[in-house]
């Protein structure tokens, strides 16, 4: 994989996979298990754990990236919130408010091996154009707004914690349903100022889809897997819970809000599409892409004439002008959304298709179409 230009990582709605590889020493220090009482300003893990009970402060780091068009960015990693920085912004005449942070990070694996025994990082985005304008003199427009992150994603740095989240992973979690190679310059990945390290970040959606399956699997095990587990859940709750909250009542109703439309869909997931008045399943192998047009990367089994395989097909959602819709009004709707005589005609109708997959012998006798010419079969 390689890295990203200076002008910034990709603006699509997934996280960007950034380049890390621990230094070859010293050593990382081993992660041990702690006895009851032992977790530092956490209580044992009991058999079910609630995300609101855990200070994940204790395990976790965070990281400021900045992304400029410009070319003014000396460092793009901070420790600490970038703020409008008066020494980059002077010496451009793109009119941005340039941001910055006091201290910056040079080498990010260096950076989060020396943080010590951490279990996941977050990383949050800011863009230096979402600042204030300033007007050629570099005066400012008006008053200028804090910064605020556009995007953030979460980089486990834990064994254990990735071995859970791997466990129960549908997909991956941003290029779609399976791992693929990924050109030298194509976005999704950090650009690494030092060294072409390689991490891979999950972004909110993957939670999302996958927070009842972590949570079963951490507390099936306990321990330290289930410690470190709740606390990424619990920075989770803390940071996405409202907007996933008000999503699963929505979608408990069968209805979707227009800005949530793409958390309906999960990369591995069978989605129902409906196309010249029939029901036609999918396979979903990527995460949504699109703004008013939403696009879904599927597959499904097709005949080209001599073999069954799997044909590629994009389906298309226009999203909804209001701020509602019902979800099996789309043009697309998951397969759990199907009623039992849906799901039924098209097992009957794919177990057909499916028994013809190979050289078979197919016998009529009966009229043609226009009713014109009554066939006969002759057995040979």
């Amino acid at each position: 994989m390689g890295f990203l230009d200076r002008d910034g990582a990709s603006q699509q709605y997934g996280a960007p996979t950034i380049h890390l590889n621990p230094p070859p020493s010293p050593a990382p220090q081993a992660y041990h298990l702690p006895g009851p009482g032992q977790y530092p300003g956490l209580p044992p893990p009991a058999d079910s754990v609630s995300p609101r009970d855990l200070d994940y402060s204790k395990i976790c780091r965070e990281i400021h990236r900045v992304v400029c068009s410009s070319h003014a960015h000396r460092e793009l990693f901070f420790e600490d919130r970038p703020e409008r920085s008066l020494e980059w912004t002077e010496g451009n005449a793109d009119g941005f408010q340039h941001l910055a942070g006091k201290r910056p990070i040079d080498h990010l694996s260096q950076w989060i091996f020396n943080a010590g025994d951490i279990a996941f990082v977050i990383f949050k985005e800011y863009r230096c154009r979402d600042r204030i304008l300033w007007n050629p003199r570099h005066r400012m427009v008006s008053r200028p707004m804090d910064p605020h992150a556009f995007r953030e994603s979460i980089a486990l740095s834990s064994d254990l914690l990735q071995r859970a989240v791997t466990e129960v992973s549908k997909c991956a979690p941003n290029d779609g349903a399976y791992e693929v190679p990924r050109n030298p310059n194509e976005s999704g990945t950090y650009y690494n100022l030092k060294k072409d390290d390689e991490i891979e970040t999950y972004p909110p959606r993957f939670f999302y889809h996958h927070r009842a399956l972590l949570s079963g699997y951490a507390n099936s095990l306990g321990g330290l897997t289930q410690y470190q587990t709740t606390a990424l859940l619990s920075y989770v709750k803390a940071s996405q819970g409202t907007v996933f909250d008000q999503a699963d009542g929505w979608i408990a109703q069968g209805k979707v809000h227009r800005s949530h439309l793409e958390m309906l869909f999960c990369p591995n997931d069978i989605v129902i599409a409906k196309m010249a008045g029939h029901l036609v399943a999918h396979v979903l192998r990527a995460w949504p892409q699109g703004e008013s047009t939403i696009f879904l990367d599927c597959w499904a089994w097709g005949f080209d004439g001599n073999w069954l395989h799997r044909k590629s097909n994009t389906l298309t959602i226009l999203r909804p002008p209001q701020e509602f819709a019902m979800i099996r009004d789309l043009e697309v709707f998951p397969i759990r959304f199907a009623t039992q005589e849906e799901l039924e005609m098209l097992r009957i109708r794919g177990q057909k298709f499916w028994g013809l997959r190979g050289q078979s012998l197919v016998t009529y006798n009966g009229w043609d179409t226009k009713a014109e010419q009554f066939y006969v079969c002759y057995s040979l």
